[in-house]
């Protein structure tokens, strides 16, 4: 499933229904207490395309609401409501299979991060989350990174590219949405470094290489 949260943002979601090369299926995840939700509501949507005004404050809390309400999906895959996407995206939930992470070339990142991803359903329920709770809106892919750089799960397609429509790229200007995501960018950083440090990591890797996941 592809899962595209937003946030202050429905005319972001308008462009994005234009785009060719958007996938056909999409979860929409909008903030129950959005203000700007009722011109969400107003706009015209693809037929496969499904809302959900979610109980939730922040990018986090919206991927694992998706999670925790869709949770046998074959692929968990994230996608931005600031991008434009050239290639074939159905290749990356493709190839995430069930145990892998893959990616496309990222305009800001290029292959050496995976800010959007597709991930294998049995690896995100063998790790019990599609993003780490303790974060807010930051460093998620970092998380999915690490996992994948150790166990040698990460898969880039370069033949997809997403470009990302950023503040920092100079194609918008710095937004609400933006100055909301970048509050917790300090405290993100922290978390992210005591799961890194701390043991969590070491307890997720143990945790996906005894549930099995791995064989399939």
């Amino acid at each position: 499933m592809w899962i595209l949260p937003s946030l202050g943002r429905p005319n972001k979601i308008s462009e994005l229904i234009e785009d060719a090369n958007l996938p056909k299926k999409i979860t929409l995840i909008l903030q129950k207490t959005d203000p700007r939700l009722p011109d969400y509501l107003d706009l015209d949507y693809p037929p496969l395309w499904k809302l959900h005004a979610a109980p939730v404050r922040n990018l986090v809390e919206a991927l694992n609401w998706a999670w925790e309400n869709y949770p046998e999906e074959k692929q968990y895959s994230f996608l931005g409501d600031d991008v434009k996407i050239e290639g074939d995206v159905n290749l990356l939930e493709s190839a995430a299979a069930s145990n892998f992470i893959t990616y496309p070339t990222d305009s800001i990142h290029g292959h050496r991060l995976c800010p959007h991803f597709s991930i294998g359903g049995d690896l995100v329920r063998a790790v019990g989350y599609l993003a780490y709770p303790k974060l807010h809106h930051n460093f998620i892919d970092n998380v999915w990174w690490e996992i994948g750089r150790e166990l040698g799960l990460l898969k880039h397609l370069p033949e997809v590219t997403f470009h990302h429509q950023h503040h920092l790229t100079g194609h918008t200007t710095l937004d609400s949405t933006y100055v909301k995501g970048q509050s917790t960018a300090n405290l993100d950083a922290k978390t992210f470094k005591a799961w890194l440090y701390g043991g969590k990591k070491r307890q997720t890797i143990q945790n996906i290489q005894e549930s099995g996941c791995l064989k399939t």
